[in-house]
């Protein structure tokens, strides 16, 4: 098994050390953090996003100059010129060889390394989404507790005259119970495991498709020059064209978040916030507000339970639920602010895009990465030698020979002379009378030409 961890940490180094300019033109500071919420990271990333697609239109310029105003013809004759032809067929065979390799080393990169790395990446998102349900609901909790003790203070007041302990829980928790001792906001963000999902959906399996349309292309490719067939040349071209444009679109995506990436696993400490805000796990403070609005809702509870009231009134026993209800999430928080089960599920999460032997999704997207501006340069580089194969097995090319002379359909050439001759005529009398074989009509004399038209044979 190959250890993919160095790749993986040279890849992190190159890809961070590739210059981000934002819209000013304004170089960012390297290594730059993952910064998806900055503007000037956004405009690094589009910046990266629009090179493949200005690069394209100067291709598409290129080739449309080369295909409308280029006179593939040559005034060079013989063994020279087809020796010519000879070597683009070669090379054109050759290019199209290292598109079907690049294309494999894609797919190898999308099904062996991407995609379990993103079933890893998603299972420990899940984990990590479920450990922060709790905490999103408690904000709307805590609201609830707060109204259904303002609605019952009354019975509260009258419990606390009676119990001097619930009486200083309740004062207490006045000022504990509240958002801001238990709100983490932005924990974790709610479409996370969406957008990893789409990603896995939608950019994995479109690159697979779209290598798997190189790999037919290259095949199909190789079959119409071992078939020596011109038409099926042609048709592989304008496919061709086709994929050459899906590349470099495809190239657009490809390499902004290769970096992005790239900068993610160079320093994932310091982009941690731009994904993940963790609970303060080195807060004594927040912890002696949490434990001690607990404890008073423990006494709160024991009171509300001591009521004589508690079976009868349906408002105390809602108000003690309620306070049930958020001791239970206050335990949920507790837990997470030790941070234990937080770390374990991010570190995951990280190890499995960046620091994974077996499968690191940056190994596997640089993969992506290369093969695909591989397929950008030789795509075009067949487009450009594609019409002088074409000659080389055009059936009546200028070389005297066929390209179907060793099998296939055989063409036979109009044999036309090189200049045109006048007419020859049978001579004429000089008396005016034209000589014909005698088979042609009973006696000459039928054929004098100052003989007047016989009307009466249309009778």
């Amino acid at each position: 098994m190959i250890d993919f961890a160095p790749i993986a940490q040279w890849l992190a180094d190159f890809g961070s050390s590739i210059p981000h300019i934002t819209f000013n033109m304004k170089s960012l500071v390297l290594p730059q953090p993952f910064q998806p919420d900055e503007q000037e990271y956004q405009e690094s990333m589009i910046f990266l996003a629009v090179l493949p697609f200005v690069y394209l239109i100067f291709v598409m310029v290129l080739l449309m100059i080369f295909y409308c105003c280029v006179d593939f013809t040559t005034s060079q004759e013989g063994d020279e010129k087809k020796r010519c032809c000879n070597w683009s067929a070669s090379f054109y065979s050759i290019s199209h060889v290292v598109l079907l390799l690049s294309s494999l080393f894609a797919l190898y990169g999308v099904i062996m390394i991407c995609i379990p790395s993103m079933e890893k990446i998603n299972k420990s998102a899940e984990k990590f989404i479920s450990e922060m349900v709790d905490i999103n609901l408690i904000p709307k909790t805590i609201d609830s507790i707060n109204s259904q003790l303002e609605a019952k203070s009354e019975e509260i007041d009258s419990i606390s005259t009676k119990d001097e302990q619930f009486k200083r829980a309740v004062e207490s928790l006045e000022a504990q119970l509240n958002k801001d001792t238990f709100m983490m906001d932005n924990l974790f963000f709610g479409s996370a495991l969406d957008q990893t999902k789409s990603v896995k959906t939608i950019t994995l399996w479109t690159s697979a498709g779209l290598f798997s349309l190189f790999a037919v292309v290259a095949i199909f490719s190789k079959i119409s020059v071992c078939a020596k067939s011109k038409n099926m040349l042609i048709g592989v071209t304008c496919v061709s064209f086709f994929a050459m444009v899906l590349c470099y679109l495809s190239l657009t995506i490809q390499l902004p978040a290769a970096v992005a990436f790239s900068d993610y696993c160079k320093s994932p400490k310091d982009s941690q916030y731009s994904i993940v805000r963790m609970p303060d796990c080195e807060s004594d403070e927040q912890l002696s507000k949490l434990n001690g609005a607990l404890e008073n809702l423990k006494v709160i509870d024991t009171g509300l339970s001591d009521h004589p009231s508690i079976d009868t009134d349906s408002t105390l026993t809602e108000l003690r639920n309620g306070v049930r209800r958020i001791m239970f999430f206050g335990e949920s928080v507790k837990a997470m602010l030790d941070c234990d089960n937080v770390k374990e599920e991010y570190a995951k999460i990280t190890e499995a895009i960046c620091t994974d032997s077996d499968t690191p999704f940056i190994v596997g997207w640089w993969a992506v990465l290369a093969s695909s501006l591989l397929v950008s340069v030789f795509i075009v580089t067949t487009l450009l030698i594609a019409p002088c194969a074409w000659r080389n097995y055009d059936p009546h090319n200028d070389y005297g020979e066929s390209g179907y002379d060793k099998g296939g359909d055989e063409f036979l050439p109009l044999n036309r002379p090189s200049h045109f001759q006048q007419p020859s005529y049978p001579p004429a009398r000089q008396d005016g009378h034209l000589t014909l074989p005698s088979y042609l009509c009973h006696s000459s004399d039928d054929l004098i030409l100052d003989r007047p038209p016989n009307y009466a044979s249309f009778s």
